[in-house]
């Protein structure tokens, strides 16, 4: 979403995966040294967590029962 609202951006990202892998493979631990699409997916994770921040876990007075322990 926030990147087709920012082509330069866009452009810029397509270009380091096009420079990095060409008709390669893509693998994960060229994915590492690719300092836009870090910055990319960073910026997304801040920006619509996958979670809630601060989502709190409670247990029930004295604990509870999972598989019998």
């Amino acid at each position: 979403m926030y990147l087709t609202r920012h082509q330069d951006i866009l452009v810029r990202l397509q270009r380091e995966i096009d420079d990095n892998f060409g008709e390669d493979a893509i693998t994960i631990p060229p994915l590492e040294k690719l300092p836009l699409l870090n910055a990319v997916i960073n910026e997304s994770l801040r920006l619509l967590p996958p979670i809630v921040n601060g989502a709190k876990r409670e247990a029930p007075s004295g604990g509870a029962e999972v598989c019998g322990q």
